[in-house]
């Protein structure tokens, strides 16, 4: 989605008050409506008109042959409920919406298709999960966004902001009481988003893991601004 200039805020208001009185607007009409209302004391033609709806059209501000523009799109209470529960939880799938909002799928899906749409939203793919996020989010956070949701990531970074030192996976599997692979897994996960640091202790051959606190509060900042 786009930011809209002067010109732009003037038509999609007209734009707005029109969609009032029709059950569906087409690029036609809308210019018939607009070149009336603006009369002959407008600074712009019918041709400037016509670029700036395409303008509004591509940046996702009104849909042609729909009766909806941008601004409505909250207005429905359970959509504007997903939009906020998004938001505040990037890297949510849609069986989470489902239970943290007690509603069924096919209601999901049809509020996610408008919120899409609209660019309010975006997905993205992770670990053959549609992970949803707030659209204007950095795209390059999304998966540090997703794994953070994980029960057993939680834990792992709870365990190393507790203890304040670098632990070995054999130590963290044994505190955590989860599987060794497992703890392996995430750990690898962690280190390829640069959210734990990998070092050496003594002459073996035993990797050591202590949190990246610089590049983890800073993704939680990012996140709380979201």
């Amino acid at each position: 989605m786009g930011f809209l200039d002067k010109d732009e805020e003037e038509i999609y208001k007209l734009v707005k008050e029109f969609i009032k009185k029709k059950s569906f607007i087409t690029i036609t009409e809308i210019l018939d409506f607009l070149n009336y209302r603006l009369g002959y004391n407008s600074n712009l033609n019918r041709n400037e008109i016509e670029i700036i709806i395409k303008n509004l059209i591509k940046k996702k501000y009104i849909f042609p042959r729909t009766k909806l523009v941008r601004d409505n799109i909250l207005e429905v209470p359970l959509r504007r409920e997903i939009y906020q529960h998004i938001k505040r939880n990037p890297g949510i799938n849609i069986n989470e919406i489902m239970r943290a909002l007690n509603i069924g799928s096919n209601q999901v899906l049809w509020h996610l298709k408008f919120l899409d749409k609209f660019q309010f939203i975006r997905c993205m793919k992770i670990q053959n999960q549609t992970a949803f996020f707030k659209f204007e989010l950095d795209i390059s956070n999304d998966k540090t966004y997703f794994y953070l949701r994980k029960k057993n990531i939680k834990k792992i970074i709870k365990l190393l902001e507790n203890e304040r030192e670098a632990l070995s996976s054999t130590k963290i599997s044994e505190k955590l009481k989860i599987h060794y692979n497992t703890a392996k897994k995430y750990l690898v996960i962690l280190s390829n988003l640069n959210l734990i640091i990998s070092i050496k202790k003594d002459d073996n051959d035993y990797n050591y893991f202590s949190l990246n606190y610089k590049n983890y509060n800073t993704i939680l900042k990012t996140l709380y601004k979201s």
